[in-house]
């Protein structure tokens, strides 16, 4: 139809040379493109192959780095919580000195849950600009004829079709939007930190680098199915959903993606407590390698098809890179959470991301709920007080997150 030969702002040949993967893309620095959003895809696809040297300390690694340089850990057993409010709470000791500590460590969570309780559920007022990234990271309103009865089946099904191509429009000048932001984070943090790699400066700032590298990696592809199918996109992309960036989903597919996300957790929950239930004769290493399998699978860290071909299970160390790729980043965004306001600071929708990045279902669930569970984890994974003139280390951090996702949120919330 004539609407789908101008829909896409993207030419064909800017599209067509980089169709056939990685390996065309990175040829196509070689020349050093004069196109501008050329070497924005290019730059996307890059950062994503990044690693941070063994030398350099976790607070300088940027959370689109994979993190290679990781430390020894271990996973501890089944509702078994290494954190200081768990080990204060246990205490039985009366008048001892552990146990004055744990009297403050219990005021201070049950502070920060009852503050949580004084939430609705009604929309929240409160949101942080720091704490929640631009509108256009995310898909735009899908807007869909309603028919009339007078209304030809031809007429409805063309209005619809015009409606899904000025979504998928208006998504990809969403994408282009955030490319010009993430320049300008990229130009300020330059100027300020003389080109060295820091933390970002709000979590706004993180969410939005994040969700343009991995938009970009999928625009060509995308792009490609765009020009070719038109108004049949939709019902294409259903049947490939991972392809799609995320400003380009329709509804329907976010919904499809979260739901059988969930249905991957409760599979992989099963099958991890069957190995928890047999820890003390497989020993620790095992439980750590089902641990990492767990968490891959929970948060759909790698594709599914990896996983049916028995890859996630001959190969654990590709497992604990992905494990230890997302502990960075939850890390990072807990840090950035806190300073901008905490869990209340959330818009609703960024309330379900970044409670399904930490293992929540949020299908169906209520935003009360949400909010309060986002409270415990802030505080369970809250960081010790650095000691005078020592660096700041992140390693019980990730034990601390380790330790939670291993657990189904109902074991939180330890008493």
């Amino acid at each position: 139809m004539k609407p789908a030969t101008h829909l896409c702002a993207v030419s064909a040949s800017t599209l067509l040379p980089v169709a056939n993967g990685r390996a065309v893309l990175a040829a196509t620095t070689v020349g050093k493109p004069s196109s501008g959003f050329m070497r924005a895809v290019v730059a996307a696809y890059s950062s994503s192959s990044r690693a941070c040297t063994s030398n350099q300390p976790l607070t300088t690694c940027r959370p689109t780095t994979p993190l290679i340089c990781m430390a020894p850990r271990q996973v501890l057993p089944l509702a078994t919580l290494p954190l200081r409010t768990v080990r204060h709470a246990t205490s039985s000791a009366p008048g001892s000195s552990s146990n004055s500590n744990s009297s403050h460590s219990s005021t201070s969570t049950k502070n920060a849950l009852s503050s949580s309780s004084s939430l609705s559920s009604t929309t929240i007022s409160v949101a942080s600009t720091d704490a929640n990234p631009p509108h256009t990271t995310r898909p735009p309103p899908l807007e869909l004829p309603e028919r009339n009865p007078d209304t030809s089946t031809f007429s409805h099904l063309f209005a619809t079709g015009k409606a899904y191509l000025a979504f998928y429009k208006t998504g990809l000048r969403y994408l282009f939007a955030n490319t010009k932001q993430v320049r300008a984070i990229d130009a300020k943090e330059n100027a300020n930190s003389n080109g060295s790699s820091t933390w970002h400066a709000t979590r706004s700032d993180l969410l939005l680098r994040r969700r343009w590298g991995h938009d970009m990696r999928r625009l060509p592809l995308f792009g490609l199915l765009l020009l070719i199918c038109g108004e049949f996109t939709p019902f294409v992309v259903l049947v490939f959903p991972n392809v799609v960036p995320y400003t380009c989903r329709i509804p329907k597919q976010v919904q499809q993606l979260r739901t059988k996300v969930e249905e991957r957790r409760q599979a992989a929950f099963q099958q991890y407590e069957v190995v928890a239930a047999a820890a003390n004769t497989a020993g620790t290493k095992s439980l750590e390698a089902a641990g990492d399998l767990l968490i891959t699978r929970s948060l759909g860290l790698v594709a599914p098809f990896w996983d049916r071909i028995g890859l996630l299970n001959a190969a654990p160390g590709f497992t604990r890179r992905a494990v230890e790729r997302r502990l960075t980043y939850l890390t990072e965004d807990d840090a950035l959470l806190r300073t901008a306001g905490g869990a209340a600071a959330l818009e609703p929708e960024e309330l379900l991301l970044a409670s399904a990045d930490r293992g929540l279902n949020v299908v169906g669930q209520d935003e009360d709920w949400l909010r309060k569970k986002m409270v415990v984890w802030l505080e369970l994974t809250r960081p010790y007080p650095a000691s005078p003139g020592a660096d700041e280390d992140h390693s019980h951090i990730h034990q601390q997150m380790l330790t939670l996702l291993v657990q189904r949120p109902e074991a939180w919330q330890q008493k």
